[in-house]
């Protein structure tokens, strides 16, 4: 028996509408509406890796700058993430990849613990990837991992282009999030026997 791992997520504050599906363990498949473009290209890159179906439909309300939206894609994106584990029952929990992208080499590991942490050692030239601020690629991992109730760990071990670094991480992530998501057993993936 196929368990379907989905789930959806609003948000709407005085500067942003979110809009978000999330299918664990789908085709990898991404239909990313928000304003940015190279946000667009980055979660399309994490979905197709992470074996996640994703729909994100976002704008925003108040033309500031991207941040809100930024922040509150990764929020909706969690929340819906989170949900759509339920009680992570039967998960492998652990996820690890070491990424290549042309001449960038990066890290990622999760723990879907249930407990949310981003720790990570990255860094970009450019104050900017086409429409988006690099400032923001941290901020955005922060914002999943706390809404997601995951720990991530993300690191760029050779560093090159901003543009493949980004790409690497997100791509990075979504191996590890597959790999960590996986069905493989019946129990609690915990000594405890809680997350």
């Amino acid at each position: 028996m196929r368990i379907v791992r989905t789930a959806d997520a609003r948000r709407t504050t005085k500067e942003t509408r979110i809009r978000i599906s999330v299918l664990i363990g789908g085709k990898g498949e991404g239909a990313m509406d928000t304003p940015c473009k190279v946000l667009n290209h980055l979660l399309s890159s994490m979905a197709k890796f992470g074996s996640l179906d994703i729909k994100v439909q976002a704008e925003n309300l108040v033309e500031v700058d991207e941040h809100h939206l930024v922040e509150d894609v990764a929020i909706c994106l969690g929340q819906a993430f989170d949900e759509a584990l339920g009680k992570r029952i039967g998960i492998t929990r652990f996820g690890f990849a070491v990424t290549p992208m042309d001449e960038c080499l990066v890290l990622s590991s999760v723990d879907l613990s249930g407990r949310g942490g981003c720790y990570q050692k990255i860094s970009f030239r450019s104050a900017r990837i086409g429409d988006l601020p690099t400032s923001l690629i941290p901020h955005f991992f922060r914002s999943f991992a706390s809404n997601g109730r995951l720990t991530i760990h993300l690191g760029i071990l050779r560093r090159g282009d901003d543009h493949h670094m980004a790409e690497a991480l997100f791509k990075s992530l979504g191996l590890s999030i597959g790999a960590a998501s996986r069905i493989t057993s019946g129990d609690l993936p915990s000594t405890k026997g809680s997350l």
